[in-house]
C-alpha cells in the first residue's frame, strides 16, 4: 500500500485568497505577505498588550535573573532588560 504524499502535502498547504496576485512558493504564502489595512482587526492596544505578554514572559525573568548570576546590580539588570525592551520595540 503506496502512501500518496501529494494528498497530504496539498491539506498542508496554506490557502490562496481567489483576489491573490501572488503564487504560493515556499518563500510567498498568505501567512508570510502584508495584510491589508481594511482586514487589520488589531489596534494600539492589541500592540501593547503583545509586547506586555511578551514581557512577562518566562524568559523575560530568566534574563533578569541570569544579569543578577553574572554581579549586576537589581538596578543595572533592570535597565538592562528596560533598554532592550526598548530598543525592541
Amino acid at each position: 500500500m503506496a502512501i500518496d504524499w501529494e494528498k497530504y502535502k496539498r491539506k498542508l498547504e496554506c490557502p490562496k485568497d481567489d483576489e491573490a496576485n501572488y503564487d504560493n512558493t515556499q518563500w510567498c504564502n498568505r501567512d508570510l505577505i502584508p495584510i491589508h489595512p481594511e482586514r487589520q482587526t488589531y489596534g494600539q492596544w492589541s500592540y501593547v498588550g503583545y509586547w506586555t505578554v511578551s514581557g512577562s514572559c518566562v524568559s523575560a525573568w530568566t534574563t533578569g535573573s541570569t544579569l543578577l548570576e553574572f554581579d549586576l546590580s537589581p538596578q543595572q539588570a533592570i535597565g538592562c532588560v528596560y533598554s532592550k525592551s526598548s530598543v525592541q520595540c
